[in-house]
């Protein structure tokens, strides 16, 4: 070992003399880094979409049915947006699907970005909103405590910043934002 963590199994069995006496021990150890590093991806790849780094499909899905269960009995509202790049299979067909990739990620972050430092949501929401890749071009947004005015411009503001984004050369495509 060059002075490196590691994980390890270990294994530690005593040996004894005739007089059924403990001597010394044995000690097998077997390196597992891997294992666990392979462990670990796999359950990040449960929670989370591995090209944008948001909570998958089914993450979002679980979380937002928590909340739902959490707020069932309160007056508490929220919103659900629904983002749907429109013909976003133009870019992976016309820039291939690295370009597309890079894009989405780029678009995930922008949401993020704008969904954090927009100034009409209160610390709260924007702190508990949840930001969810469903599908191949489709984000999904869940705001806690908002109604549906500050719901209604927010999802205004997302259209518009992602209507005007460019990646390189890319022109911005159309967008459908549903709350």
């Amino acid at each position: 070992n060059d002075g490196t963590c590691y994980w390890n199994s270990e294994l530690i069995s005593p040996i004894k003399n005739d007089k059924d006496e403990v001597t010394h021990f044995l000690s097998i150890q077997e390196d597992i880094t891997e294992k666990k590093i392979s462990e670990e991806r796999i359950e990040y790849l449960a929670a989370y979409d591995e090209l944008t780094g948001l909570i998958n499909r089914n993450r979002f899905i679980t979380l937002m049915d928590e909340w739902i269960f959490f707020v069932h009995d309160t007056a508490e509202t929220g919103a659900l947006l629904l983002i749907d790049i429109d013909n976003f299979k133009i870019i992976n067909d016309t820039f291939g699907h690295s370009v597309g990739d890079e894009y989405l990620r780029s678009i995930s972050g922008l949401l993020q970005k704008d969904i954090n430092g927009y100034s009409g949501l209160s610390n709260k929401t924007s702190e508990g909103a949840l930001i969810g890749r469903l599908g191949s071009d489709e984000f999904a947004v869940l705001l806690p405590e908002v109604d549906v005015k500050k719901a209604t411009e927010l999802a205004e503001h997302l259209r518009k910043s992602v209507e005007i984004f460019h990646l390189g050369e890319l022109l911005p495509p159309h967008i459908t934002i549903s709350t």
